[in-house]
């Protein structure tokens, strides 16, 4: 696991074009898009392994976030949290609870389906589950869904 470094010395470490590059090509704003979407959801406690959600993998969160069209820009586990700052904003994991909170034009409900599935795989089963997002600055700019 990589040590927990700021986020201003993660973007200075990086190459700019890796920072500032494009997700997805879109047509641009008249403005950052500010107002977050959120995916909460509660997972039954007991149920699964006692690491529950934390037990998923860098590789296969890279591969859930796609879906939203962010990116993990740097991770910090720690004891009962996994956190990660997103390139559209925060992923917090914990044994069963996950937070997810993006902001611009990603897909965020598009996640769903994926965390949901590697919810199951591990045996957990969905307590409580809340998507919840602010009125959008330039909502003909958001994507489907």
């Amino acid at each position: 696991s990589e040590s927990f470094v700021p986020m201003a010395a993660a973007a200075a470490a990086r190459p700019a074009e890796t920072v500032l590059a494009p997700i997805k090509e879109s047509p641009p704003l008249p403005g950052f898009e500010g107002p977050e979407k959120t995916i909460e959801i509660d997972f039954v406690p007991g149920v699964g392994p006692a690491d529950g959600l934390r037990a998923v993998t860098r590789e296969s969160w890279d591969a859930i976030l796609a879906h939203a069209a962010c990116t993990i820009l740097v991770e910090h586990r720690a004891p009962t949290i996994d956190a990660y700052v997103l390139s559209e904003s925060s992923l917090f994991v914990m044994s069963h609870k996950l937070l997810i909170k993006t902001c611009g034009t990603t897909t965020l409900l598009l996640v769903l389906p994926e965390v949901l599935k590697a919810a199951e795989e591990l045996g957990l089963k969905v307590e409580w589950l809340c998507y919840s997002r602010k009125d959008f600055l330039f909502p003909k700019h958001q994507k489907f869904p």
